[in-house]
């Protein structure tokens, strides 16, 4: 555990009951490696399992175009101070060739310079879920409109889950590395 994290990191799965070990197995098997974030959460396997299992989906399984997914994500982590997820978003939206100029103004919460029309609507629809708990009418239909009903499901789904991240990391004090 550093000095900053309020629970210790796990990264043995001797360190689980034996009954809790198919979930270090699972978190394994779909992202490679027991990240720093999940580490701390599997000091509850159940949550920690069930975190994954939605992460799963949105990470890897939904329909939304990768761009749209990390602007979502790091804009859901950026509104609520999230530090942790933001630096994994970060990285990952340049890595997709997103402007640093955007990914700035995303991350400082600031006037958004052109881009392309999704990814515009991700982080919209994500300040507005944040900072007003609702979408308006037109922001809704331009977004169901580019990304389709399961689209737009996806997106809600990937800012909640994101958001959710940045809430518990806050509450156990998860930073970047």
């Amino acid at each position: 555990m550093s000095s900053s994290e309020r629970l210790r990191r796990i990264t043995d799965k001797a360190a689980l009951p034996a009954s809790k070990a198919h979930v270090y197995d699972e978190l394994v098997r779909t992202r490679g490696a027991i990240s720093q974030g999940y580490s701390v959460l599997l000091n509850n396997p159940d949550a920690a399992g069930r975190i994954a299992q939605l992460g799963t989906y949105v990470r890897f399984e939904s329909s939304l175009p990768a761009e749209v997914r990390e602007l979502a994500a790091l804009t859901a982590a950026c509104e609520l101070g999230g530090t942790y997820e933001q630096d994994i978003h970060e990285k990952a939206a340049r890595a997709l060739g997103i402007s640093a100029e955007f990914i700035a103004a995303v991350s400082a919460g600031a006037e958004l310079p052109a881009a392309p029309r999704d990814q515009l609507a991700a982080v919209r629809c994500a300040r507005e879920l944040i900072r007003h708990h609702s979408l308006p009418d037109e922001l809704f239909a331009a977004a169901q409109q580019r990304l389709g009903d399961a689209g737009i499901i996806d997106l809600a789904a990937t800012i909640g889950y994101y958001a959710m991240l940045s809430c518990v990391h806050n509450a156990l004090n998860i930073r970047p590395a």
